[in-house]
């Protein structure tokens, strides 16, 4: 199900969202009670679409608790398979993720039992105690304590660990523990915010403050008052952090402004004071608060990705202390959208819109959101979900217009029709795709729009029709800025290469992908005008048009750049992958591979594919195969569509059950990909053509095996790669003058 991209990184952002729930929830009578029927949560997929409904209800809705039950059993239950599997760190994360964030720092306060979460926090401790990892046995305690406080044993090993990390000489039980010191505060401080911020409980939030405070006396003795302020803030800043804002930032979090500004004000005019922030607190904790002075202290937490939860819960915080104010419910929207929270997003605009309906801004944000709703539906493959969701995009701009008559939505409608098409693309729904891809642009003529349209040509073997739309994809992309047009410049270019190929114009074809080539040399001149994302996206592009030109050695380098450029990107080697392996570059692909197998951004879904293209490249070479992809493949196991095609490639499975299993049109294009490269390793081509045949049938275009179904029919394996034809070309240094 491993697919190719049909749009660019910058031209169209596809944001990962959840998606609002539709199950019928009980209200719990009490926790873990049999009378109480949890919500059934049995997929990846579900957890998801639940979390989602969850995260947007509010603390004290009697529909948590059976939700949380569910989505809690699910998560558990996988941390748990994770860990006997003997692969901790999965199920560490799984228990932090999907399991401790579904509960509240309120609900921290007084938590019900809870005899799975204990349990499962035991053995993970049990792990990573025995391989010395401080902060997750730490975490890990401190769930044991919260759900148990009278478990005098879990505080004995958390203290232990503390004392460990302090260095501790010996001392008798009934004695207080010492400080720690300039040596070790710091570390211990670094463990304790992690497990603070996945596991809020008063147990952790009062540790970490004592920990704040002897920070605070050993960094900034009483003699370093008499310091000059330049050499004060110096001191003060050698933690990266204030010490009010750490104070201010873990009483905020369990919803303490109050305590937050006594904390900050203790340190007025000290090392470690934070004016601005002492200052918006003051304002805000103050009797006379007002809605705004929240928003100005979660506008100080909401700079760092990392302390957004912090804003959110100030917003959260002030809607409840001024529930007829508008601004915290846009705060909430604001800070949960880019928290991809997108239900909790929608519902608090819906909130701001039911107090002011003329704000207009809640009116964009909505459909902002609507369209990332698609984008979700469409990276779901709920296509059935996708033209009733289309409506509602439609009648909540149908609605702003009647409001604001004359003034359309920024978000047009045409990204709508386009997310719609391209989800039946990606499903192999091509007809249907064709036509939201053309309601879109008569709507609006993009070039996105244009160029997928072009793409469905070419893969039908219409190089004319294909070329017609690139050429008025290149018209409607000269409306753009500078640098995306070269983009799509270059990227329309080696369209019309390939569309020029086909219709048996290499000469064309040639000087098309050389065009695409130097654009993106130009494009790659502004490097500092790129992110990592792009960079590595423009890298991987220039490498294939290099390399289509017979530039192989250069092609190769530009691939191997795409890929340091942000080697956390997981796109970027199965790309690559599936670029090199059908033209036989078995050294430079296995590179590639060995260094996607040691990431751990790159998931497994993608780990599997790209091995069953290694093994595969392997046998057509006639080389042994690779023994880390063998062991890898071996190795892997569960209940998702690719794991049958790793127990099929392990000998596991049958080739009847494989194809029993088929059950979708992605799922059969799959199978028969594979099947066929296993035919043609044993000599019978006849019956791989006719596979490779079936994938096309499918009309999975969107599928890199269904690209190299087509490759194969046309050129077909090579175990080898073939002859370079070109000389290098110089990369300019500098963009010409005069050029876009």
């Amino acid at each position: 199900m491993l697919r190719t991209r049909c749009a660019p990184a910058w031209a169209l952002a596809l944001v990962t969202v959840a998606a609002p729930g539709c199950t019928q929830h009980r209200p719990p009578e009490s926790p873990r009670s049999a009378a109480i029927a949890p919500v059934r949560v049995q997929s990846d997929d579900e957890y998801e679409v639940t979390r989602a409904s969850y995260d947007a209800l509010a603390v004290g809705d009697p529909r948590r608790t059976a939700t949380r039950l569910g989505l809690e059993s699910f998560a558990i239950a996988e941390s748990a398979r994770q860990l006997k599997a003997n692969r901790p760190e999965a199920a560490l994360e799984d228990f932090l993720r999907r399991v401790l964030a579904l509960w509240d720092a309120e609900e921290l306060k007084a938590p019900p039992p809870d005899p799975p979460l204990q349990q499962l926090a035991a053995e993970l401790e049990r792990a990573f105690r025995r391989r010395g990892a401080h902060q997750e046995v730490l975490t890990t305690l401190a769930v044991q304590i919260a759900l148990a406080p009278d478990d005098a044993a879990a505080r004995t090993r958390f203290d232990q660990v503390l004392g460990w990390l302090r260095n501790d000489p010996p001392r008798a039980p009934e004695a207080p523990a010492p400080a720690c010191a300039a040596a070790t505060c710091g570390r211990i401080i670094e463990d304790l915010e992690a497990a603070t911020a996945a596991w809020p409980s008063p147990f952790l939030v009062d540790a970490l403050g004592r920990l704040y405070h002897d920070r605070q006396r050993w960094q900034h003795p009483t003699w370093q008052r008499g310091l000059s302020g330049d050499l004060a803030d110096i001191v003060s800043q050698r933690t990266g952090t204030s010490a009010a804002y750490d104070l201010a930032r873990l009483h905020l979090r369990v919803s303490r402004a109050d305590l937050a500004r006594a904390e900050v004000e203790k340190l007025s005019g000290e090392p470690g004071d934070d004016a601005p922030l002492r200052t918006a607190l003051t304002r805000y904790a103050a009797a006379d608060g007002k809605p705004t002075d929240a928003i100005a202290v979660a506008a100080l937490f909401f700079r760092d990705p990392a302390d957004r939860p912090i804003a959110l819960r100030v917003c959260e915080d002030a809607a409840k202390r001024f529930p007829k104010a508008i601004e915290p419910l846009l705060c909430i929207g604001d800070v949960a959208e880019q928290r991809n929270q997108i239900v909790r997003a929608t519902r608090a605009f819906e909130a701001a819109l039911a107090i002011s309906p003329d704000k207009r801004e809640a009116w964009e944000a909505l459909a902002r959101l609507q369209q990332k709703r698609l984008f979700q539906l469409v990276a779901d493959e709920k296509t059935g979900e996708l033209e009733a969701q289309l409506k509602r995009v439609e009648q909540l701009h149908l609605d702003a217009l009647r409001r604001f008559p004359g003034a359309p939505l920024k978000v047009s409608l045409a990204g709508a029709l386009f997310e719609v098409g391209r989800g039946y693309f990606n499903v192999g729904r091509v007809d249907d795709a064709v036509r939201f891809f053309e309601r879109s642009l008569a709507v609006e003529p993009t070039v996105v729009a244009l160029e997928q349209l072009a793409v469905v040509a070419v893969k039908r073997g219409d190089g004319k029709g294909a070329l017609g739309l690139l050429d008025r994809g290149l018209t409607s992309a000269s409306a753009l800025d500078r640098r995306e047009f070269l983009y799509w410049r270059a990227k329309l270019g080696r369209g019309v290469g390939d569309a020029q190929e086909l219709a048996g114009d290499e000469k064309a074809a040639l000087a098309a992908r050389r065009q695409a080539a130097s654009d993106y040399d130009l494009l790659l001149a502004m490097r500092g005008n790129l992110g990592p994302e792009e960079v590595a996206e423009t890298e991987l592009e220039r490498g294939k048009a290099l390399y289509l030109v017979g530039n192989h050695e250069q092609g190769i380098i530009a691939l191997e750049r795409a890929i340091d450029a942000a080697p956390d990107r997981a796109s970027t080697y199965a790309d690559v992958l599936a670029f090199l392996i059908p033209r036989g570059e078995r050294e430079e692909a296995l590179d590639a591979y060995h260094r996607a197998l040691g990431r751990s951004e790159v998931s497994e879904y993608i780990k599997v594919y790209c091995t069953l293209w290694i093994l595969d490249l392997d046998r057509r070479a006639g080389q042994p195969e690779d023994p880390l992809a063998r062991a890898f493949v071996d190795g892997v196991d569960g209940g998702k569509w690719y794991h049958e095609l790793a127990r099929w490639a392990s000998g596991r499975q049958s080739e009847s059950d494989l194809l029993a299993h088929a059950q979708s049109p992605g799922n059969r294009a799959e199978a028969y990909f594979y099947l066929a490269m296993r035919r043609l390793q044993g000599g019978k081509l006849d019956e791989a053509r006719d596979l490779w045949q079936k994938v096309l049938e499918t009309q999975m275009m969107a599928f890199f095996e269904y690209d190299m179904s087509a490759y194969y029919l046309r050129r077909g394996a090579r175990a080898t790669p073939a002859p370079a034809t070109a000389t290098p070309t110089a990369t300019p240094a500098k963009i010409p003058d005069g050029s876009i």
